[in-house]
């Protein structure tokens, strides 16, 4: 895939400035990132539930496996704390700043912001 975008590069006290910035995606990657909208208006939290099946994916007639999640609890968007859930070594643990836990199985429940999958048939 190629694409060709036009920047403004602003130089100290010049007018402004294009550049043509060509890339080509060579190979894409394995991995799926998804970002769940959780607030509208920068406050309000929605706190619609993410459901899985065995956390698995669908997408463009690929399978992926959740490998990682990123959770916001609190009742605003504007304030809360942010914790992860991470498949490491065939297990899943959650991470709360310094505190390292295992866990039994994950949960991205209605907190999960940020989803991140990797391709079952790139292994």
């Amino acid at each position: 895939m190629k694409k060709t975008s036009t920047y403004p590069s602003k130089v100290c006290g010049e007018e402004d400035k294009y550049f043509n910035d060509h890339r080509t995606i060579l190979r894409v990657s394995g991995y799926l990132l998804i970002q769940l909208r959780r607030s509208e208006d920068g406050i309000t939290k929605n706190h619609t539930e993410v459901m899985t099946s065995d956390n698995h994916i669908c997408f463009n007639k690929k399978s992926y496996k959740i490998i990682g999640s990123i959770q916001h609890t609190g009742e605003k968007a504007s304030s809360g704390h942010y914790t992860s859930q991470v498949y490491f070594q065939e297990k899943w643990w959650n991470i709360d700043d310094e505190h390292i836990t295992e866990l039994a199985k994950p949960s991205h429940g209605n907190s999960a912001v940020l989803l991140l999958q990797e391709d079952l048939s790139k292994s």
